[in-house]
């Protein structure tokens, strides 16, 4: 009898703890992709505002709710290819490389900035 109930307690503490790592991932992915997203700063670009290396979270409600300024530190795709492609050396490749995707997919780790560019609007 005891045998059975330990047993039904391991099976019931590991689904819980799928059902809450799951939920988890899944609210990430839903605040990722709905209120907020998180880049990290590949580059120099925007010294003595933010360092290469820096991580920043994008409100993607902000620009619903009120105008864009200047001043204001945006987010936005690259649209004539400014950047220059990525190297593919410095990813993770393999075993690493497919759970960094997942963790960025869901919004646990800050996306690649390789597509995106972070700029102070200077002008209307």
């Amino acid at each position: 009898m005891t045998l059975w109930l330990r047993e039904h307690r391991t099976i019931g503490a590991i689904v819980e703890m799928v059902v809450i790592v799951g939920g988890a991932l899944l609210l990430s992915f839903l605040v990722k992709t709905f209120l907020a997203q998180p880049f990290f700063i590949p580059s120099d670009s925007m010294n003595d505002t933010l360092l290469t290396g820096d991580r920043v979270v994008v409100s993607k409600l902000s620009t619903s709710v009120s105008e864009v300024r200047k001043g204001d530190v945006i987010v936005f795709k690259d649209p004539d290819h400014w950047l220059p492609p990525a190297t593919q050396s410095s990813e993770p490749t393999g075993v690493r490389g497919w759970v960094s995707d997942a963790l960025t997919t869901v919004g646990v780790l800050p996306q690649n900035s390789d597509q995106h560019l972070i700029k102070r609007v200077i002008g209307t």
